[in-house]
């Protein structure tokens, strides 16, 4: 995957494409995302929308679709989620951590008053 934007052929819809195609791929091999008119030329006229303008902003090309090699593209991408979810998960267990240290600490403490009343109420008996 291409790593410099470039605004006539590498620019953010060459990104949204590569993610699109990334999905159909690991997705749902026959899935596929067309922009399609609404079947009315007045609506899609106030749309915006014409026939066989995808990939296109007033009739200039804005997305190569060039073929991309998943492969790589697919592995990054399930590299970094993995990276993700490790580092989400390793924070929640922090935080669940942190809860049952504060939970521990706080038992530990009413422990101790209770102690020291019952120390304060022998001292009292003698």
């Amino acid at each position: 995957m291409k790593k410099h934007y470039l605004l006539f052929s590498v620019n953010c819809y060459y990104y949204a494409g590569t993610l699109i195609k990334a999905l159909e791929v690991k997705y749902e091999s026959n899935l596929r995302v067309v922009v399609q008119t609404t079947g009315s030329e007045a609506l899609d006229r106030e749309c915006g929308l014409k026939k066989d303008q995808s990939g296109k902003w007033h009739g200039i090309p804005i997305y190569d679709k060039e073929d991309v090699h998943m492969p790589p593209v697919l592995a990054r991408w399930k590299n970094d989620l993995d990276a993700f979810n490790y580092k989400t998960s390793a924070k929640l267990r922090a935080r669940e951590e942190e809860k049952a240290v504060d939970a521990r600490i706080k038992a530990l403490e009413e422990e101790v008053t209770r102690l020291k009343r019952q120390i304060d109420a022998a001292k009292a008996k003698c």
